[in-house]
């Protein structure tokens, strides 16, 4: 695609020749009708002298005359391969490769700089002799074989058969036919090139117009409006669901046995532990595998909680050996959780009183009709009868 994009570079330089301006703001761009010469032309070739005129990139010779039939030499031409092709212009340069080209010359001196440039670029080396000829004319087959070393395609062209073109020197023929095919020229009204006439402005302008159009075009289809690109969606990444953990229930909380006291009834699972926080907000239930809180304190069983106020809440975390919280629970203090007085232990209950009466009551009385004889002792009474000897 490289020989496709040089087209426009070729256009520029085609313009630039003979006369070649840019436009000065605040001026009135020229046109065609500012041309006596170029009054009797048809109204399509005015519209791409038009074009190029009033975009400033061609003017006249004169004031009033454009130069149609005007010619361009070798050193014009350095000059203007050089700004199409963007190559590398060392200005400081006074000594010239060639021996024709010297830096005082008054009509060429001028193009120097230009000249070593696109020799080094390998878009000439010259006339033969170490000579450039910089005052001579530029013939079209050699304008020809400029554009198309200018373009990078010096290999392409020597693949492309050549014209069969008497009008064409032999060594011209692949660089003519690639120039055409490429609409960078084009042959004459009779049909034939005229590769060794000499290249005017008028075949400039034309020129240059149609390969500013095909390189247009070209660049267009190289150059499609950008579609933006859309932002990738980023591929979801799972995270698992975050449960709290489960809910320790029933009666948590009692009174204690001492005035101001509460204690804590539940029994955690074996190899866990009891911890507790008391504040006075509700907490927040913990999540699955967190740690217990750093200010959480271990609840012994055989003690208390005091100084507890109705409205504070405990926050009860029965965790493992690791402490990571279990179960979990918020209990609000109630005045039924806290003991007013100490409380008395209870007492075990009477046993119920025999019916009849005690086997042996104190101070009662000998019922009457009893088999204990009067002032006997009972320990002493048997029912054996004596024995007589």
């Amino acid at each position: 695609m490289r020989s496709k994009k040089w087209m426009g570079a070729a256009l520029v330089a085609l313009l630039l020749a003979s006369g070649a301006a840019l436009p000065v703001p605040g001026v009135e761009a020229k046109t065609s009708a500012d041309f006596t010469d170029l009054k009797d032309l048809d109204e399509a070739t005015k519209a791409k002298f038009d074009a190029l005129i009033s975009a400033g990139i061609f003017d006249g010779v004169s004031e009033g005359e454009f130069g149609l039939e005007e010619e361009m030499n070798r050193a014009q031409f350095a000059k203007v391969a050089a700004l199409i092709f963007n190559l590398k212009v060392d200005q400081n340069v006074k000594t010239s490769s060639f021996s024709d080209v010297k830096s005082d010359d008054a009509a060429n001196g001028y193009a120097l700089p230009y000249i070593e440039a696109i020799k080094k670029a390998g878009i000439t080396d010259g006339m033969g002799d170490g000579k450039f000829n910089p005052a001579g004319d530029v013939s079209k087959e050699q304008l020809a074989a400029f554009l198309v070393k200018g373009l990078g395609m010096k290999n392409e062209a020597e693949k492309t058969p050549g014209v069969k073109d008497e009008t064409v020197s032999d060594w011209a023929k692949n660089y003519v036919a690639l120039a055409i095919e490429k609409k960078l020229m084009a042959n004459g009204e009779d049909g034939t090139f005229g590769g060794q006439e000499t290249a005017t402005r008028e075949l400039l302008v034309i020129g240059s117009y149609e390969a500013k159009e095909t390189y247009e075009e070209i660049k267009a289809a190289e150059s499609p409006t950008p579609t933006p690109t859309p932002t990738p969606t980023p591929t979801p990444i799972y995270v698992p669901p975050v449960s709290t953990v489960p809910t320790i229930t029933g009666d948590v909380i009692d009174k204690g046995d001492v005035a101001g006291s509460t204690i804590i009834t539940y029994t955690p699972s074996p190899n866990n532990h009891l911890l507790y926080v008391v504040q006075d907000t509700a907490f927040v239930t913990p999540y699955v595998n967190t740690y217990s809180p750093s200010n959480a304190q271990p609840y012994n069983e055989e003690g208390y909680l005091t100084g507890l106020v109705v409205g504070q809440h405990i926050g009860l975390y029965e965790v493992s050996s690791s402490n990571i919280i279990v179960k979990f629970v918020d209990v609000t203090v109630t005045d039924s959780d806290i003991a007013s007085s100490e409380v008395e232990p209870e007492l075990p209950a009477e046993e119920p009183e025999q019916p009849g009466g005690s086997d042996d009551p104190e101070g009662s009385d000998v019922p009457e009709g009893s088999d204990v004889p009067e002032g006997s002792d009972e320990s002493q009474g048997s029912d054996e009868p004596e024995v007589q000897p």
